[in-house]
């Protein structure tokens, strides 16, 4: 992290900008969750339903890949 002992206070302009887009870009942070992918057992079933749909996951995956390819 660039400039993480200069107090925030003290911070020129474009430390603090390296500091956001260090946050923004760092490879090593977890990244959000497409979706939640669990598995509910309700009363009187005897199969387990999936949390989402997977027409739903098939979408963010693809949305995910076509932004990709725009980017490129």
């Amino acid at each position: 992290m660039p400039f993480k002992n200069v107090p925030l206070g003290e911070q020129t302009e474009l430390q603090s900008t390296m500091q956001l887009l260090h946050k923004m870009f760092d490879k090593n942070k977890d990244p959000e969750p497409l979706f939640v992918l669990d598995l509910i057992l309700k009363p009187n079933h005897l199969i387990p339903m999936y949390s989402t749909n997977p027409e739903d996951i098939v979408t963010k995956i693809l949305a995910v890949f076509d932004e990709g390819i725009e980017i490129l």
